[in-house]
């Protein structure tokens, strides 16, 4: 029997490979440019780990402020700071470094993943009670499968209680899924990509960013230090299996295994990654060409966004009026927000791309 489970999750979790999937698309006639518009924060702006957008409210984690957090109010071209929140340090409402951010349109609440003293830990608070965010004695806070030991690389809320994760550990599974008290693998394999890589060592070099449609059990990998490997995928959230899977791209990271078997370190052939966002409808890739060792124009910045529906099948792509280095969607699909170096003084900019209709 468990040999049969095995061949139909094999079976559902099989997807076509990029070639078959994109044939010969013309990127370039489908090509759409874009202008920016510049959002002006009234206060020093750091560089942006992870962002959500409802309507006028505009939420960052940054990776170098404390508090880590803060809200703005959108007005127009302006950015007005309405809270600071989550403090960096090691008590029980701190976080040792930037957080996640997650949006759950049902019921209008907002979901932040930290880690606190070594155990992983999530806050949640309805959106409508903003004094909440500087009241962390007030938050909702939750460990994470109340495991310690469990280090979680990658996390992903499905709903107000369960997620997927990815992780460090020997096995060969990509994913899990999280309830309060229980991890499920979901029968994602790590590719073959023909290293001789133990599984901790393919969860360091295949760490990437996660992304889960608004309002459907849908969710996009992406790797997030090299290469261009990215899927989607579809769970079934009552038997916590994965029901069909999308390869987008297939540009496996090109790296080496440290003689501790554990670390690894990118070669220079290696792909430069993609940067992802998603919407309800679209998921928008920053395509950034080339190698470590020969990027293409720009290096780490790029001017070019490539869009696939849900399914993997490309739909257009995007020429924006400037090089950006990092990429946000709101869940209502009608901005892209993204994070550029101003010439001049060296600063991030955060710009905003109004989508067609």
């Amino acid at each position: 029997m468990k040999k049969i489970l095995l061949g139909l999750v094999a079976l559902l979790t099989a997807c076509s490979a990029p070639s078959e999937k994109q044939g010969d698309f013309d990127w370039t006639a489908n090509e759409t440019p874009l202008t920016h518009q510049l959002l002006k924060p009234d206060m020093l702006f750091g560089s942006v780990a992870s962002l959500i957008a409802m309507d006028t409210t505009l939420i960052v984690s940054c990776i170098d402020t404390d508090p880590i957090c803060t809200r703005f109010a959108i007005r127009g071209d302006s950015l007005l700071a309405r809270e600071h929140f989550l403090q960096k340090g090691h008590g029980p409402a701190e976080a040792l470094w930037y957080a996640e951010l997650q949006y759950f349109p049902v019921d209008t609440s907002f979901q932040l993943f930290g880690y606190v003293n070594g155990d992983n830990y999530r806050f949640r608070f309805p959106l409508h009670d903003t004094a909440l965010l500087q009241e962390p004695t007030r938050w909702e806070r939750h460990t994470i499968i109340g495991n310690t030991q469990t280090s979680i690389s990658q996390l992903l809320f499905v709903d107000h209680q369960n997620f997927i994760a990815q992780q460090f550990d020997e096995t060969d599974e990509m994913f899990w899924y999280g309830t309060p008290d229980t991890l499920y693998p979901l029968g994602i394999p790590y590719p073959d990509d023909g290293q001789n890589a133990g599984g901790i060592a393919k969860a360091v070099t295949y760490g990437g960013m996660l992304a889960k449609h608004p309002s459907e059990p849908k969710f996009l990998y992406a790797s997030r230090n090299s290469g261009k490997y990215v899927f989607t995928f579809t769970v079934d959230t009552a038997t916590h299996t994965v029901t069909k899977r999308n390869l987008l791209l297939d540009e496996y990271p090109v790296y080496e295994v440290r003689p501790d078997g554990l670390n690894t370190a990118t070669k220079p052939d290696s792909p430069r990654p993609v940067r992802c966002a998603v919407s309800k409808d679209y998921i928008y890739m920053l395509y950034v060409g080339g190698t470590f060792e020969h990027p293409e124009a720009g290096g780490t910045h790029s001017d070019l966004v490539r869009i696939y529906d849900w399914e993997g099948n490309p739909t257009g792509s995007f020429r924006l009026d400037m090089p950006i280095y990092m990429l946000h969607a709101d869940p209502q699909g009608c901005y892209l927000y993204s994070q550029a170096t101003d010439k001049e003084s060296g600063e991030p900019l955060l710009l905003r791309y109004k989508l067609p209709d």
